[in-house]
């Protein structure tokens, strides 16, 4: 189901109404805008998930991504990669390293937050 739409003054975009509907969408609703590697950008309804929200305060690191292409060129051609390999490839420049239990507590707090 494709729908089209135009930017207007200040790059503000109309939301066709039929999507509004399909996405249950109303006045102060937030909404996200995911960037997939194909070059699709899907639109939902935000979960409000603070971590959503933070991903924009860090760069991307070019490094990182070369890694994460070159790993997926491998696992598309069926090879196996050793799991040492993916050593740091979450880290983000700015990102300050956090134990196991603050991110136990992350989780903690963000499924409370989803399903209260």
């Amino acid at each position: 189901m494709a729908k089209t739409t135009v930017s207007v003054d200040d790059l503000v975009t109309v939301i066709p109404q039929k999507v509004l509907d399909f996405l249950q969408l109303k006045t102060g609703d937030r909404i996200d805008f995911i960037m997939e590697e194909n070059g699709k950008v899907v639109i939902q309804l935000s979960n409000g998930s603070e971590a959503e929200e933070d991903e924009e305060d860090y760069e991307e690191d070019p490094d990182v991504t070369a890694r994460m292409t070159a790993l997926r060129s491998r696992l598309d051609r069926g090879e196996t990669i050793d799991i040492r390999d993916l050593a740091g490839i979450l880290h983000r420049k700015g990102m300050k390293p956090v134990s196991v239990e603050e991110m136990d507590e992350g989780i903690k707090d963000y499924m409370r937050k989803k399903f209260s």
